[in-house]
Order: structure tokens, then sequence, then C-alpha cells
């Protein structure tokens, strides 16, 4: 299957729109809702999942000004089936005075599971921006772990065309020394031009991170066991950072079930 999905968002009237839209095939959105003064829009599929073999394509365009949270409806399901590799593109491009926050959420390989995700970022000079990626090594509560063939995620984050941030990695059917180190959830997130939480470190049933960059972005880590607890520190930390950037509560679990809690 061949998905395409092509946002573009503008500001009138004082207020965040989705000027334009483009869908085709399992990728679908209907409206934004109003919070506060951002623009959230949920992504959602008609499909069970992501199979070996499709490709999909998200471009989202911020004009200046505009505010946007951007997210999954639920969580994203990998299927396994002999047709080659899954691929991913998205392409993220936010203006000056704009503003992006993009949380895919949980994404879940199935066995035989074979996915590859290109993720490009292109912010002008006064953008701000955040994302937060969290993986699953399979299906936990069914003991369904690391029998997916491989997966690979590439972020590149390019401010005025200058490299500004860079993570990646790729693992097959097994824990990867230095990535997952024997934990089957793993997150990390990063944050440009919005003030950053102070630097952490808590460790004992998951490990979580977090700190800044010579640049003054903010980095999260986090590797858990428990979905349900992965799942609240995620949603505690984008709750504290909302707090910090805009002073409001985002209502994630209104809009997203298996991202936030």
């Amino acid at each position: 299957m061949h998905s395409v999905l092509e946002l573009t968002f503008g500001v009138e009237q004082g207020k965040t729109v989705l000027k334009s839209q483009y869908a085709f095939g399992a990728m679908k959105v209907v409206r934004p809702f109003e919070v506060s003064d951002y623009a959230l829009l949920q992504i959602a599929s008609v499909t069970p999942g992501i199979h070996n073999g499709d490709h999909y394509q998200l471009s989202v365009k911020l004009e200046a000004g505009a505010r946007v949270i951007l997210l999954n409806q639920s969580a994203t399901k990998l299927h396994g089936k002999k047709a080659g590799v899954a691929l991913h593109d998205i392409q993220l491009q936010v203006a000056s005075d704009a503003h992006l926050e993009y949380y895919p959420g949980l994404t879940i390989p199935f066995r035989d599971a074979h996915y590859q995700q290109n993720t490009h970022v292109q912010l002008e000079a006064g953008a701000r921006f955040g994302i937060m990626e969290s993986w699953s090594a399979g299906r936990i509560e069914r003991g369904e772990l690391w029998q997916f063939e491989a997966l690979k995620s590439t972020v590149k984050i390019d401010l005025d065309g200058t490299p500004l941030y860079r993570d990646a990695f790729e693992v097959g059917g097994a824990p990867l020394e230095g990535l997952t180190d024997g934990f089957p959830l793993w997150a990390s997130g990063f944050w440009h031009g919005l003030p950053a939480l102070e630097s952490c470190l808590q460790e004992g049933q998951s490990l979580m991170g977090c700190g800044t960059t010579r640049a003054g972005g903010q980095y999260f880590r986090l590797l858990g066991h428990d979905t349900l607890e992965f799942q609240r520190q995620m949603t505690d930390f984008v709750h504290e950072r909302w707090e910090r950037t805009a002073g409001i509560r985002v209502p994630f679990a209104r809009f997203s079930s298996g991202v936030f809690l």
C-alpha cells in the first residue's frame, strides 16, 4: 500500500488553521481541535497497521506564527509478511515564529516486521519544535518479544540548512547493547527553541534521563519494562514541558490511545 498525507497550517484572523490537506491511502485526518491557542490534529489510519512492503509519506508544513500539536490517534502496529521493507518517510517544515510538537506515539512490531522510518525536520531561525518517539520490542503482554526482522529509524533536524540534531538506531531481532540493554521499551525526544527542564537521571525498574545540548536544545531518553509505567513517565515529562512552555495542560489521553495516559 502507498499512503500519502500532506498538511499545511497557517494563521487566519489570529488563529491557527489547517489551510490545506491531501490524503491518499491509509492515513486520514478529520479536523483540528483547539487547545488554548494551539491546533491539535490527530492522524488516524483506516487499516489495522503498516505491513511489510507498504510506503507511507507524511509531509507537514507550518507557516509563520502557526502553533500545532500533531499526534497519532493510536499506537502504530507493524505487521510482518514476505513483501520487503515497510518505509515511512516524514518531512516536517517549521517557519519562523511557528511551533510544532510531533508525537507519533508507540510503535509496536509484530513477528517478522521489517520497518524503516526516516524523519527530516527543517526549521527556520525562530522556529520552535519538539518530537517524542517511543518503541516496543513487540507485543509484550503476549510474550512476543524480539521476533521482528528489523527496525530502523533516523531523525535529522536542520536549522536554516545546518545540522542541529541527529539520532538513529537500527536493531534486529535481539536487544542491542547501548540502545536497549535488555529493556523492551525505549523512547527518545528532542526540543528546540523552548525552555529546558532541569537535567535528570532516574534509575530503577525504568531508566530515564534528560539534559541540554550545547546549542540549548533538550534531549530525553527512557528505557522501560512495564508499558503502563513507561507511558506514565512519558506523559509526566511532556505535561511538565507544556506547563513550562505555555502554562497549559494538554489533555493527551482524550486524543490518543496507546500513546499517553
